[in-house]
């Protein structure tokens, strides 16, 4: 793919926020609490009595007061305030674009710190951000600063890669290619699921090798086209909970 557009999905329709045709990997993760090791991100509760050493991130922010009508207006306001010495970043909340600053582990450290942002961003007010089981953070591979953080209790956050019009636009996931686009959402029963969203037709291109070889008779392979189809029209809405069709499995 040339870069991702990264955007949500209200129903059938994908709802573009922005692209970035340099953006080549993305970390997604929850906004939760997290502890670094070297190379390593583990996840942690900060009750528990076996906290793991390195470096803390957390879901406690400091939201810089303002909506914003799009991501290139958010942008402006955001690169001003990291000129000024403010890790910023764009949070879509509900709709919205914000701003935000810090992934502190307590209210006490985002406190701590809430006379310096005031200070350097000259704002009259500031507003704490506690922690949310919907809300999500996109990154890029071994950066500590969030490009974006999502939050939205009905629609999903979405990526898609740009085609680059030669090839068909591929996603990789864990080591494995899939079609179409990925989408991530925060479930109070699921924690994170993420979904690969593609047409009927598309699946199938991806289910049939992996059921039959392609060097079978034609009329075997349209027969299993056939049942694949079948099984999977089937199946819609079957999870529909969380707003998917089929699992991946056999």
């Amino acid at each position: 793919s040339s870069g991702f557009e990264i955007g949500y999905q209200n129903g059938e329709q994908f709802i573009s926020l922005f692209k970035d045709k340099s953006l080549k990997k993305l970390v997604v993760r929850k906004d939760s609490f997290f502890a670094q090791t070297g190379n390593i991100m583990s996840e942690y509760s900060p009750d528990s009595s076996a906290v793991p050493e390195g470096k803390k991130f957390g879901p406690y922010h400091i939201q810089i007061d303002g909506n914003y009508e799009n991501y290139d207006l958010v942008m402006e306001q955001v690169n001003t305030l990291r000129q000024r010495g403010i890790d910023a970043f764009p949070a879509f909340v509900e709709g919205k674009f914000k701003i935000w600053t810090g992934l502190f582990t307590s209210q006490q450290q985002a406190r701590e710190a809430w006379n310096q942002v005031m200070e350097k961003t000259g704002v009259n007010s500031c507003t704490l951000i506690m922690p949310s089981p919907q809300r999500i953070q996109l990154l890029l591979p071994e950066q500590e600063v969030p490009i974006m953080i999502f939050e939205n209790s009905t629609f999903a956050l979405s990526a898609q890669p740009i085609s680059d019009k030669e090839q068909t636009a591929l996603v990789s996931i864990n080591g494995k290619l899939y079609r179409g686009r990925v989408i991530f959402k925060r479930f109070t029963d699921s924690d994170m699921t993420v979904i690969n969203r593609l047409s009927l037709e598309e699946y199938l291109y991806g289910v049939l090798p992996y059921e039959m070889a392609g060097s079978w008779p034609l009329e075997a392979l349209k027969a299993q086209a056939v049942a694949a189809r079948t099984y999977a029209v089937l199946h819609l809405n079957k999870y529909s909970k969380w707003q998917f069709n089929l699992c991946s499995t056999t």
